[in-house]
C-alpha cells in the first residue's frame, strides 16, 4: 500500500441556529482535511485545525509522505521529520491520515495498534454531552428555560455527564447551574466551561457560588497560557467547601505549552485536541506527559467526524488516568461528545457514531473505521487541492 497522492480540503459550515459562549458568538465551523491516497485506491483521512496557510504548508510534507509503504511504515517513525516541517494543524491532519492508512494496511483498527503499547482496547468509551450553549435568538428568560429542557433530554438519553456553558455573568451562571442540577439529579456529573470569558477572581467567585451543586470541573477559567491565573484559581477552588477541579488546554497546540502548564500545576484535567496537538502521535505523547504529572487527560473534541473517530480510537487504547486526579468518570477515558448541530460531524462519514446509554462505540473496522461521504465533502468544501502526486 503505497502513498501516491496528497490532497487537502478546507471545509466550512455556517451555523443555521447560531450559538454563543460567554466570549461571544461561535463562528462558522472550519476545518482542514487531508486525504492520503494509495496505489490500491484506498484513502486515509485526517482533520487539522483550519488556517489560511494550512494547505500551502502541506507541500513541505509531500516529499516525506509520497512513496511510503504503509505496511512497513509506523507513523510514529515519521514524527521527528514531519514535526519539523509542518505547522501543528497540518501536522495533526497528516499524522492522523497516516495512522488511518497504517491500520488499513495491517487490517487492524487504530485502537488495536495503539493498544499493543498500552494493553487496553475498549470497544466503547464513556461520553459526556457538550451542549447547553446560549442560542443567539434567545432572551435571558428563554436561555434559562431551554437549558433545563436540553439537560433533561441528555439525562433521558442516558448520558452520565454533561457540560454547561458559563461566562454569562455570576448571577446567571449560578442560577443556570442550580437549575440544571435540580433537573438532572445528583447522579449525573455536571461540568462548567467559561471559555476564558472570566478573570481569575471572577472564576473564583463563580466557583464559590456554585460549590453546593457538585460541579465536576471548571473549564478555561482564564486565558489559555495564564499559568499564574490558572494556579490561583486551582488553589482557591481546592480550598472551598466542595472542591472543584480545574480543566483547560483546548486552545494549545505545542508540546512545550502543555509542559509549561503541567509544570505550573495549572490543571487537574488537561484537554488537548487531536486536530491541533499533533494528531494521534502528538496526542499519544502528550498523554504520557500529562499522566506522568499526575493529571487527567480528557481530550477536547469539537470538529468533524474524522476527528471524533480519531479521538475515540485514542481513548479506546488510553491508559487509565492517575487515581484521584479529577472528577467522577475522569479516571477512565472520557469522550467529549458534541451535541450541537454540525453537519461535518454528523453527515461527513459512515458509520454514524452515536451514544447508547452514556457510551459511544469505537469503530471496529481497520484504520479509523470510517468512510468519508464524497457528496457531503463536496457540499461543504470551499477550497481543495492535490498537493502532490506520483
Amino acid at each position: 500500500m503505497i502513498v501516491t497522492a496528497v490532497r487537502a480540503y478546507r471545509v466550512r459550515v455556517q451555523p443555521t441556529d447560531p450559538i454563543r459562549t460567554g466570549r461571544g458568538p461561535v463562528p462558522a465551523r472550519a476545518d482542514l482535511l487531508v486525504e492520503l491516497v494509495t496505489d490500491d485506491g484506498r484513502s486515509g483521512w485526517g482533520n487539522g485545525s483550519d488556517s489560511e496557510t494550512g494547505i500551502a504548508a502541506l507541500a513541505a510534507a509531500a516529499p516525506h509522505v509520497l512513496g511510503l509503504d504503509l505496511h512497513r511504515t509506523d507513523p510514529q517513525s515519521l514524527w521527528p521529520t514531519l514535526s519539523k516541517r509542518l505547522p501543528i494543524g497540518p501536522l495533526s491532519a497528516v499524522d492522523t491520515a497516516l495512522w488511518d492508512l497504517h491500520g488499513q494496511a495491517l487490517g487492524q483498527s487504530v485502537a488495536s495498534l495503539l493498544g499493543t503499547e498500552s494493553g487496553h482496547v475498549r470497544p466503547q468509551v464513556r461520553a459526556y454531552a457538550t451542549g447547553l450553549f446560549r442560542r443567539e435568538r434567545w432572551t435571558a428568560a428563554e436561555h434559562a428555560r431551554e437549558l433545563v429542557i436540553e439537560a433533561e433530554g441528555y439525562a433521558a438519553a442516558g448520558y452520565t455527564a454533561m457540560k454547561l456553558k458559563t461566562g454569562f455573568g455570576l448571577d446567571a451562571d449560578t442560577r443556570h447551574t442550580a437549575a440544571i442540577r435540580r433537573a438532572i439529579g445528583p447522579d449525573i456529573a455536571l461540568y462548567v466551561d467559561s471559555n476564558a470569558a472570566y478573570t481569575p477572581p471572577q472564576s473564583i467567585a463563580l466557583g464559590e457560588a456554585i460549590a453546593d451543586y457538585d460541579v465536576g470541573w471548571m473549564e478555561e477559567p482564564t486565558g489559555p497560557t495564564d499559568w499564574a491565573g490558572y494556579h490561583q484559581v486551582r488553589a482557591a477552588l481546592q480550598g472551598i467547601s466542595a472542591p472543584i477541579p480545574v480543566a483547560g488546554g483546548e486552545q494549545l497546540g505545542a508540546a512545550a505549552d502543555f509542559a509549561a502548564g503541567c509544570d505550573a500545576a495549572a490543571w487537574d484535567v488537561v484537554q488537548p485536541d487531536v486536530v491541533s496537538a499533533g494528531g494521534i502521535t502528538g496526542m499519544w505523547r502528550l498523554g504520557e506527559l500529562i499522566r506522568g504529572k499526575g493529571m487527567a487527560l480528557v481530550p477536547h473534541c469539537f470538529h468533524t467526524g474524522i476527528a471524533l473517530a480519531a479521538t475515540l480510537h485514542l481513548l479506546s487504547a488510553q491508559p487509565l488516568n492517575p487515581p484521584g486526579c479529577g472528577p467522577p468518570f475522569a479516571y477512565e477515558p472520557l469522550l467529549e461528545y458534541d451535541r450541537t448541530d454540525h453537519p461535518t460531524r454528523q453527515e461527513l462519514m459512515r458509520p454514524l457514531i452515536s451514544q447508547h446509554d452514556g457510551f459511544v462505540p469505537v469503530p471496529a473496522a481497520p484504520g479509523l473505521g470510517i468512510t468519508v461521504q464524497r457528496d457531503v465533502l463536496d457540499r461543504y468544501t470551499t477550497t481543495s487541492e492535490t498537493i502532490a502526486a506520483l
